[in-house]
């Protein structure tokens, strides 16, 4: 009895837990939005809102909470943009109302009061995210309305975040030596983190804005920062959905030490000044020098190309006024007029330097051409032709030199791409490796991650193709081991269930072999029913398991009982009979494979016996009852085959529901020598209280007893109402279900 006892409260436990859902909004491969709204109070609206400045209104305020749910039923990550549902609560106004009264909300995932611009939001494999807010209607029994919507899912591949190489922050005539890179955060409900880390190669402490802005130009953020020489800082920067960061600038960028900017500054000025002044001091010494050497013009002006930085302008100052002196000495010493023959000379040798530039580079020279390739000049016009030639010259080695950066750039590109290639296809190879492993070791979830992120990094076809075969593969491992595993748990709750049913049932068959009934005269008796009995119920199941299609049907469900009673019965030596029978029956789905589940029925019945006098065989009877049922029920469909399918489609389902029955009909009732019999067929109305505005359903009953020894009950009713929880509206199976009881029952007099 202790064993039983225990089993009715754990079974009793189990059947209050029961699922309200709402109504469907959208429903796309396998990424479900649905939404449900709860009626928090109602108010005059004077009462409610008269402090706010909305006058004495008289409507009803309604005030709702709208949730708005979306649930990814996919093994895989999801991503979303542009997602926008419309909830609208009343615009209203009365004539007494200074403004009106209006509560709408636009928008999802609820960015408020503005509607959300483009953004991101992820939702990982079988997870949820719900959302509930306030929404007010005004006037009675007006509801909240769900109303346009857009949703659509992104194809943003998912990757972990990594940081990126070093920049340099370069200006046209300056190098501010300043290095920084980033690392991308994450696109979630709330907005988007970035991380920076900015380096500080210069040989002083720097102070600076790092600025932020959109593909418009415009800034978002500006921190200060200081930084010391050779150091590394790192900060964020947390951006809202709607912004969209394309470049990053540095301003007021200057040495801590001096207040001086580091760019632009008059000491820069002066240093672009004196190299100026000092190729145009080359210039002309060159061309008063003609093929004569010199050590002044050799050590300055044929190392034009290196740099100077701020310690070395002095050196820059020196070497200008040393070409000054010495220009001023050569033009002293110079002969007035250089012979007609020195001049050909220095042309030809101009001449045969060019052409050899010429060839080197394979650029067109129409100086060239002009001067040395067509043999024509003028005496005259030879110091203008070496003048021409020479800056001819100048110009092509500049070429030359532009297309060897150029080509070392182009190189350096080339030795980058083929390094960044081979480190993708190193990565490639490492997850599949990992993912391998993962798979090896039955970890399907982890080497399903692997494969995905093998699969976004691929560099070809056939690369995709071999991450996504073996994505697929680990993907049927999971199912193949989930789908095991939900065998063996079904298999054991039907043993479990078998061996509930057959304690319960025996120990109801050895109550019933022991108690005895006997009619009596007495105003008042009471009774002890104990009984077993079969019933058929109707219930809504719904398909969730993540590997098959969510769907609903109209379901029933099948079960064994055990009952038990207590008939108490009032006026028996008059013509009018009372009886009240408050009672409970326990279902348990024993006795059927793959399927599970209990239902438990409790209530009260009552009715009158009644003719014009008591002594008689033929009366009439009016009942009614009133029962709470509870039940659940877990079907599988590869455990109902013994594991022979792989449809991995599993149906559950519950319902909580109250029934007034109430009905009646002739009797035939008779007493013999202490025992009763009576034979009572009845029809009977019933309502549902979650069909409340549904015509009461007709059932059909037969109850005997047969001298005192036995009482067999019967119902039936077809198209009997289906209760439970429909979660898929769209993909809703109706089927007509009945309803049928049978309980054979023992009574035992107790007084």
């Amino acid at each position: 009895m202790e064993r039983i006892y225990i089993l009715l409260m754990v079974l009793l436990s189990s059947s209050l837990c029961f699922g309200q859902g709402g109504g469907l909004i959208d429903e796309k491969g396998g990424i479900v939005f649905s939404y449900s709204y709860k009626l928090w109070r109602t108010q005059k609206s004077k009462d409610h809102m008269g402090s706010s400045g909305y006058g004495t209104c008289e409507g009803q305020i309604n005030i709702y909470y709208v949730t708005i749910k979306v649930k990814n039923n996919t093994p895989e990550l999801a991503t979303f943009r542009d997602s926008y549902i419309q909830i609208m609560g009343s615009d209203y106004k009365a004539p007494d109302c200074s403004n009106p009264i209006t509560r709408a909300y636009d928008g999802w995932p609820m960015v408020f009061p503005s509607n959300p611009t483009a953004t991101f939001m992820d939702l990982g494999a079988g997870r949820e995210y719900q959302r509930t807010i306030e929404c007010i209607t005004v006037g009675k029994d007006v509801l909240p309305k769900v109303g346009g919507f857009r949703i659509e899912r992104g194809e943003r591949a998912y990757a972990k975040p990594e940081w990126g190489g070093w920049e340099t922050f370069t200006g046209p005539d300056c190098n501010t030596n300043i290095q920084y890179k980033v690392l991308h955060g994450g696109n979630g409900w709330g907005g988007q983190t970035d991380f920076f880390e900015v380096k500080n190669n210069n040989d002083k402490t720097v102070s600076f804005v790092f600025q932020l802005l959109d593909a418009n130009g415009r800034v978002h953020f500006g921190d200060t920062h200081t930084v010391n020489p050779g150091q590394t800082i790192q900060f964020e920067h947390k951006m809202q959905n709607n912004v969209r960061i394309k470049s990053y600038r540095l301003e007021k960028l200057i040495y801590v030490s001096t207040g001086k900017p580091v760019c632009g500054t008059s000491v820069e000025e002066e240093l672009l000044s004196l190299k100026k002044r000092r190729y145009e001091l080359c210039q002309e010494l060159s061309t008063i020098l003609g093929n004569r050497q010199n050590a002044v013009f050799d050590q300055i002006c044929r190392n034009m190309n290196k740099s100077y930085v701020e310690n070395d302008i002095n050196q820059l100052k020196n070497e200008v006024s040393a070409l000054e002196q010495e220009l001023q000495q050569q033009k002293r010493v110079a002969p007035q007029h250089a012979t007609q023959q020195d001049l050909e000379k220095q042309r030809n040798e101009l001449c045969n330097e060019l052409g050899a530039l010429v060839k080197k580079s394979g650029q067109r020279s129409q100086v060239n051409e002009d001067l040395c390739l067509s043999g024509v000049h003028l005496p005259s016009s030879l110091q203008q032709d070496i003048n021409t030639l020479k800056n001819e010259i100048a110009r092509l080695r500049t070429l030359d030199q532009e297309e060897e950066k150029q080509k070392d750039e182009q190189l350096s590109k080339q030795q980058e791409e083929q390094r960044r290639a081979e480190e993708q296809q190193n990565r490639f190879d490492s997850y599949i490796s990992q993912g391998d492993q993962a798979y090896s070791d039955g970890n399907y979830d982890s080497a399903m991650s692997l494969y995905s992120q093998a699969q976004n990094i691929a560099m070809n076809d056939a690369q995709k193709q071999i991450a996504s075969q073996k994505y697929n593969q680990a993907y049927e491992a999971k199912r193949t081991a989930a789908r095991q595993e939900r065998l063996a748990i079904q298999e054991k709750r039907d043993a479990d269930e078998d061996l509930a049913y057959t304690s319960l049932a025996s120990g109801a068959i050895g109550i019933m072999s022991w108690i005895n009934d006997q009619y009596t005269n007495k105003v008042a008796s009471g009774k002890i029913q104990v009984g077993l009995g079969y019933e058929q119920t109707p219930i809504i199941t719904n398909q969730n398991n993540s590997y098959s299609a969510p769907a609903s049907y109209a379901d029933k469900i099948s079960y064994p009982l055990v009952y038990v009673g207590l008939n108490l019965e009032f006026l028996n030596n008059k013509p009018v009979n009372l009886h009240v029978r408050p009672l409970v029956s326990i279902g348990i789905n024993a006795f059927s494979k793959g399927t599970s589940g209990t239902n438990i029925a409790t209530g009260v019945e009552g009715g009158l016996r009644f003719w014009y006098k008591s002594q008689t065989k033929f009366k009439f009877f009016a009942d009614f009852g009133w029962y709470n049922r509870v039940g659940d029920k877990t079907a599988d469909k590869d455990a109902q085959s013994g594991g022979a399918t792989t449809t991995d489609e599993v149906r559950e389902g519950k319902y909580n529901y109250h029934v007034l029955r109430y009905g009646g009909g002739p009797m035939l009732h008779w007493r013999r020598h202490g025992r009763e019999s009576w034979v009572k067929p009845g029809i009977y109305f019933e309502r549902f209280t979650f069909a409340k505005h549904d015509k009461p359903t007709m059932s059909f009953s037969l109850s005997t007893n047969i001298e005192s020894e036995i009482i067999v009950e019967g119902t039936y009713s077809k198209n009997y109402p289906v209760a439970g929880n429909i979660q898929y509206p769209n993909a809703f199976t109706f089927a007509d279900q009945d309803y049928f009881s049978v309980k054979i029952i023992r009574q035992g007099k107790l007084w």
